[in-house]
């Protein structure tokens, strides 16, 4: 529904309110007017099509999007029970087992590998940074974790021209503890404006914000806990 609304006012009523006022205008010589005309309307059309294109092409994204997200709550609460169940199998070999010393060496080395790292043995931290084209253009903006999204919404933010929406997300191979969204250009800005901070649930991070005509990228910088 939204995406209907959205070619409704954004489109549909703005451009056929023009061309019903050139063709009013247009000169009254009947072939030129003919030919001013029929050009009007062919460009009404045109511009309604185009936005009634981008704003499906919307909805797709949306709905990938959300089918995503779908899929990864789904994965994620399948590998927590997987932990879950080994986790239970490996206290029952531990309160079972007679030696004491044994008890406490299985014990130390299951709270070691239960435990979450920031970073590697190595002491390098787990972390990811990655370059968005914020209109998704741009070859290498996307692959299978990082995850680009925009929307032509044309916004009316109190300014001189409208806005568009942008979002971007990475899926992090651990629990993800910081993001943060950079702006590399004018005329682009966070959801929060000013504000870098993203926002993580389990191992996704994601941000998003607005675009008014800026052609520089948003670096994503995500770090993330690993168990050893």
């Amino acid at each position: 529904m939204v995406y209907f609304l959205n070619l409704l006012s954004g489109a549909l009523v703005p451009l056929l309110l023009a061309a019903i006022g050139a063709h009013l205008a247009a000169p009254p010589i009947a072939g030129k007017r003919r030919r001013i005309v029929i050009v009007i309307w062919g460009l009404t059309a045109a511009g309604i099509v185009i936005f009634g294109v981008s704003q499906y092409l919307a909805y797709r994204a949306d709905k990938n999007h959300a089918a995503e997200d779908k899929e990864f709550h789904t994965e994620t609460a399948a590998n927590l029970k997987a932990l879950r169940n080994d986790v239970d199998s490996r206290l029952d070999q531990i309160l079972q087992e007679k030696n004491l010393e044994k008890v406490r060496q299985d014990a130390e080395q299951l709270k070691a590998e239960l435990a979450w790292h920031t970073e590697d043995e190595k002491g390098i931290p787990y972390a990811n940074e990655h370059s968005f084209d914020p209109a998704c253009i741009k070859s290498g903006t996307s692959d299978d974790s990082h995850h680009c999204a925009f929307k032509h919404s044309q916004l009316d933010l109190g300014g001189n021209t409208r806005t568009d929406e942008w979002s971007i997300s990475y899926d992090a191979p651990g629990p993800v503890y910081s993001v943060q969204c950079i702006p590399t250009a004018a005329f682009e800005w966070n959801k929060v404006k000013g504000d870098p901070t993203g926002e993580f649930s389990g191992n996704k991070a994601f941000c998003s914000g607005f675009i008014n005509g800026g052609d520089g990228d948003i670096v994503m910088k995500t770090k993330w806990k690993q168990r050893w």
